[in-house]
């Protein structure tokens, strides 16, 4: 009833606008607001080649269960070769306490977990990849922020991510 009463819905990305209609029957008036900012598509990087041995892994965001940080650390965790990587995480929320036990756990020597940070985009400008494991998302600026410093991002298709990361 309340939605006879909007002249429309601005959707972030496409999954959004697919999303709301499957949702809303009978209302037909969704747009999309593309990401404002625009990239030079030329260069960012075509290929992973990274920067340092170990590779180094950033996660930003909030510590919460739709971000998927704790299903990271678990795959983390698991990987054979995993000293030939270090994960510094970023961010405060809900799991923090699950996230420091989970590494205090599994003993990652290799993962720096900092908290709430002034200024993520320092980390950010001297991480290889960034990490966004997220099992649902919109249109997250993090990722923004990545892409426009030229960090290569790992990530799930969810939201917004698949209409700003190629998939190589």
């Amino acid at each position: 009833w309340l939605m006879r009463l909007c002249q429309g819905v601005i959707c972030v990305s496409k999954q959004m606008k697919l999303d709301l209609q499957k949702k809303i029957h009978g209302y037909s008036h969704f747009y999309i607001c593309n990401n404002m900012l625009s990239f030079d598509k030329e260069k960012l990087p075509k290929e992973f080649i990274p920067l340092s041995h170990p590779i180094r892994l950033i996660y930003i965001g909030r510590l919460s269960p739709e971000k998927g940080i704790l299903d990271f650390i678990e795959v983390f965790n698991r990987l054979k070769n995993k000293d030939q990587f270090t994960l510094t995480i970023l961010g405060d929320g809900l799991q923090r306490n699950l996230v420091v036990e989970k590494l205090q756990t599994y003993q990652l020597k290799n993962v720096n977990y900092l908290g709430n940070v002034k200024d993520p985009s320092l980390y950010l400008k001297e991480a290889d990849l960034l990490v966004m494991p997220s099992h649902t998302e919109g249109l997250p600026m993090t990722l923004i922020e990545s892409l426009a410093s030229s960090v290569p991002v790992l990530s799930n298709e969810v939201g917004a991510i698949a209409e700003l990361v190629t998939t190589h």
